[in-house]
């Protein structure tokens, strides 16, 4: 279900980027990284992902205006968005990604299950036409 999937990894942190690497590549998934947020809807124009993981916590990007301008690009409206979020952030993101229509959520720090398995429903719930 997962293998060959493309996904479109928007994370600044150097040790996150290398964890969520190791568990994509153990599921089989190809990935292209934005380490700062800037242009992500630019890059996501171009190579199409079959799912963007977006850092909620980006320090020199705004994570939910990321969200709201690919949701807004008509050629990737359709493509699921999930939500890379440690519990600690303040409660009023943590709100914010509950209205906003994510496809979910990971928690950091990550865990090959809650990656596998949030990836798998989004792709089960067939969020993303492949």
């Amino acid at each position: 279900m997962l293998k060959n999937k493309v996904a479109l990894i928007v994370e600044d942190n150097a040790i996150n980027l290398i964890a969520i690497k190791g568990i994509l590549d153990k599921l089989d998934m190809r990935f292209k990284r934005n380490t700062s947020g800037a242009q992500v809807v630019e890059q996501a124009q171009k190579m199409l992902p079959d799912v963007i993981l977006l850092d909620m916590d980006l320090p020199y990007g705004n994570s939910l205006a990321i969200y709201d301008a690919l949701k807004h690009a008509q050629d990737l409206q359709d493509i699921p968005v999930i939500a890379l979020a440690e519990n600690s952030l303040p409660q009023e993101v943590m709100t914010e990604i509950a209205t906003r229509d994510f496809a979910g959520r990971i928690p950091k720090p990550f865990v090959e299950k809650d990656v596998r398995q949030t990836l798998q429903k989004v792709f089960k719930n067939g969020q993303r036409k492949s």
